[in-house]
């Protein structure tokens, strides 16, 4: 992909080149001509906004081209399968929490970007408390992710009738991926994971492997943990340089006292 990338760079500055070229030409053809008639001077215009809408269309179609070519599908919005937060210890004045959603595209050729997990608290009285938003990378056709994200409210805020809804948004979908690599999440194998507890400073241990064909930057590892199918907990962490077919060992810390759970599971993807 890193390559291609680069492949598609040259194609556009080549693209570039050709068409100023004859824009230039075109310009010194008319300068010559300048002193004959003024209708001269409408066509060179003419012949360079024609130049300059051929090199938008060429950019355009050079992008449309890296990034997986046309698609008629129409766009499905993405569905919140699951969502949850978690409460952190108080620190003085500030509450701090926890919350994630699991997203799924629903579309079968159409790759969501940037994708966003929304957070609204709202008070008893139905007054805004706080709102945050996280924004992952890519999901593609047909695949579920989690995103996690941290906010902060007066801890006075966060009393029983505190209502937290939550909402996912994308508004930019494409037929394949440019900025980041394909990987799916069922991409990655996560495997021999435990569990070890302390007070305060507990830890998830376990090994992923890539079978995404190409070394990936950046992954974003993420954890819930339930209760009777309940989100409880979640926590996050980036590995980087994530070569394919290669097994890597990960520690996720946390420091917090993990609430009751029955189940733990793992999503990772491409960031």
């Amino acid at each position: 992909m890193k390559y291609f990338k680069t492949a598609v760079l040259w194609v556009l500055a080549a693209a570039l080149c050709t068409v100023l070229t004859a824009c230039g030409s075109g310009s010194s053809s008319s300068a010559e001509k300048k002193e004959e008639a003024e209708s001269t001077e409408s066509a060179e215009s003419s012949e360079e906004d024609s130049a300059s809408e051929e090199l938008s269309s060429v950019i355009s179609e050079a992008i449309q081209s890296a990034a997986g070519g046309d698609s008629s599908e129409e766009e499905k919005p993405l569905e919140l399968v699951d969502s949850g937060w978690y409460r952190h210890n108080s620190s003085g004045d500030t509450e701090y929490v926890d919350f994630c959603g699991l997203i799924h595209n629903p579309n079968e050729t159409l790759v969501a970007q940037f994708p966003k997990v929304r957070v609204t608290v709202k008070g008893g009285d139905g007054s805004i408390l706080s709102s945050e938003e996280q924004t992952g990378s890519i999901i593609m056709p047909g695949d579920t992710v989690i995103l996690c994200g941290m906010f902060s409210v007066p801890a006075s805020d966060l009393t029983e009738e505190a209502q937290f809804l939550f909402d996912v948004d994308c508004s930019e979908f494409s037929s394949g991926t440019f900025i980041h690599e394909g990987a799916r999440t069922t991409d990655f194998e996560i495997t021999n994971t435990s569990e070890r507890t302390a007070d305060y400073n507990s830890t998830v241990t376990g090994e992923i492997t890539s079978h995404y064909t190409e070394e990936l930057d950046t992954v974003n590892l993420s954890y819930v943990m339930r209760k009777e199918g309940t989100i409880v907990y979640m926590q996050n962490t980036f590995l980087d340089n994530v070569k394919p077919e290669k097994t890597t060992a990960f520690e996720i810390n946390s420091f917090d006292n993990w609430p009751e759970h029955d189940s733990i599971e793992f999503c990772a993807m491409s960031w």
